[in-house]
C-alpha cells in the first residue's frame, strides 16, 4: 500500500463504508458471516449466485471510485494465506500457496538482526500450525517449509529444532499484544548495531543518574530500519523536479463531508 499509514486509513474508511452501505443493505440478509482484513473480505453466502452478483453490483454502484472484485465457489476458496474447503457439511482449512510462489524467504546471510533471522523458521511454522486443521496437512506444510529454508541457506539443525518445537506443542499460543513502554532508539541496522546496543546498555546508567525521568528507568527499545538495498538504488519513485524537465500540476481539490473524504488529483505532466 505504499505509505505506512495507508492500512490505517483503509481500515477506517472501510469500517465507515460497511456501516453506511453494507450492514444496512437488504442483500446483507444472505450473509451468514462477514470477515474483513483491511480491504480483503471473506464471507459466507446463503443466497444464490445471481443474488450474490446483485450484491456485488450494488457495492460497486455506491461509490464509483471503489470497485469490488468477486471470487466465489461451492467447493473451495483462498483468503490471504488460508485455503478454505467445504467438506462433509463443514469448513476445513489449509495453508494456501500461490501458484507463482518462488521461495522468496529472507536469506540466512542477509544483513538483518540475527535474532530476527534465527526466529523466522519458528514464526513461519507456527503460522502453518495455526492455519492447518489436521496433522497430515501440518506435516506437508512443515516439510515444504523445511526444504525452502534449506534452499535459502538456513542450517538444517536450526530449522529442525524449530520444527520439532512446533510439532510438539500441545496448544497453539494465543497472539500477544505488545505493550512495550520503553523509549525507542531507532537507527539503521548494520554489522555494528550489536556493538552499539551493548555500548548503550553499558552506559545507560549515566542518563538514569543525571535525569530524573521515569521513561529512562529501563533500557531503550532498540529498533532498526533496514539498510538501502539494490531495489532502492535502481527503482526511484521520486517525481521531484529534474534538470532539464518541467512539471505542471493541474487541479487537486479536497472535498470533505460527513459521509466521505476524497482527494481528487486531476492531472500530472512531466516533460523531458
Amino acid at each position: 500500500m505504499g505509505s505506512n499509514t495507508a492500512p490505517t486509513y483503509a481500515n477506517i474508511y472501510m469500517a465507515h463504508f460497511e456501516e453506511m452501505y453494507v450492514y444496512v443493505s437488504h442483500h446483507f440478509r444472505h450473509v451468514l458471516g462477514w470477515w474483513r482484513y483491511i480491504d480483503d473480505i471473506f464471507l459466507i453466502w446463503s443466497g444464490g449466485v445471481s443474488e450474490l452478483l446483485s450484491f456485488q453490483d450494488y457495492l460497486n454502484d455506491v461509490i464509483t471510485s471503489i470497485k469490488f472484485t468477486l471470487t466465489h465457489s461451492y467447493e473451495s476458496i483462498n483468503f490471504l494465506d488460508v485455503l478454505v474447503r467445504v467438506e462433509n457439511g463443514g469448513l476445513t482449512t489449509d495453508l494456501y500457496i500461490k501458484p507463482t510462489d518462488c521461495n522468496m524467504l529472507l536469506k540466512f546471510e542477509s544483513c538483518h538482526p540475527r535474532p530476527m533471522v534465527n526466529s523466522l523458521p519458528f514464526s513461519q511454522m507456527l503460522r502453518a500450525r495455526r492455519i492447518t486443521d489436521t496433522k497430515d496437512k501440518l506435516e506437508t506444510a512443515l516439510k515444504r517449509m523445511t526444504d525452502n529454508f534449506a534452499k535459502r541457506g538456513y542450517p538444517r539443525d536450526l530449522v529442525q529444532r524449530h520444527r520439532t518445537h512446533v510439532e510438539q506443542m500441545e496448544e497453539v499460543p494465543e497472539r500477544r499484544i505488545k505493550n512495550d513502554t520503553r523509549v525507542p532508539f531507532v537507527t539503521t541496522y548494520s554489522e555494528d548495531s550489536k556493538a552499539i546496543g551493548s555500548i548503550i546498555r553499558k552506559h545507560w546508567h549515566i542518563i538514569q543518574d543525571c535525569c530524573n525521568i521515569s521513561e529512562f528507568n529501563s533500557y531503550p527499545l532498540l529498533s532498526y530500519r533496514r539498510q538501502t538495498n539494490l531495489k532502492d538504488r535502481l527503482v526511484k519513485a521520486d517525481i521531484s523536479q529534474k534538470k532539464g524537465g518541467t512539471q505542471r500540476w493541474i487541479g487537486g481539490i479536497l472535498e470533505h463531508s460527513s459521509d466521505d473524504l476524497v482527494l481528487y488529483l486531476y492531472n500530472y505532466q512531466y516533460k523531458k
